[in-house]
C-alpha cells in the first residue's frame, strides 16, 4: 500500500461550506478526468472543524491547514502510473488553474506516510 497525505488550507473569503462541496463536487472530478488512475485510488478529504478543537483545549488561533485528503493506493504500480501523468505539463496546468478557486495560494503540501496502527483491547 502507498498512502500520501494532502494538506491545504481554503482560499481567503471561502466558507467551509463552499469549500467542501467546492472541493468534492467540482475539483475532485475534475482531477479524476484528468487523471483516470485516480479511479484505483480510495480518495478521503478530512475536513477539520476550527471550531471544535479537542487540544489544547486553550487554542484560540486559526488552524493552518481547512482539509487533511487521503490518497490510498493498494497498486504501488498504479501509483507510479500517477506520477508519471500527473507530471504532464499540460494536466498539472488545468488541475493549478482550478486550485486557484479552492486553495490559498501556497498552502498546499503533500507528504508520503507509513501507516502504523494499534487497536486496543
Amino acid at each position: 500500500m502507498v498512502k500520501y497525505l494532502t494538506f491545504a488550507k481554503r482560499k481567503d473569503g471561502m466558507s467551509h461550506e463552499d469549500f467542501a462541496h467546492y472541493y468534492a463536487n467540482q475539483h475532485t472530478p475534475l482531477c479524476v478526468e484528468l487523471l483516470p488512475i485516480l479511479k484505483k485510488c480510495t480518495i478521503r478529504r478530512n475536513f477539520l472543524l476550527g471550531n471544535q478543537i479537542i487540544y489544547p483545549q486553550d487554542f484560540s488561533g486559526e488552524l493552518e491547514y481547512d482539509v487533511v485528503t487521503e490518497s490510498i493506493w493498494s497498486d504501488p504500480k498504479d501509483f507510479n502510473q500517477f506520477l508519471e501523468d500527473i507530471n504532464n505539463t499540460e494536466i498539472q496546468a488545468k488541475i493549478n488553474e482550478d486550485e486557484k478557486n479552492l486553495f490559498k495560494p501556497g498552502s498546499i503540501r503533500v507528504v508520503m506516510v507509513e501507516v502504523s496502527e494499534h487497536k486496543n483491547e
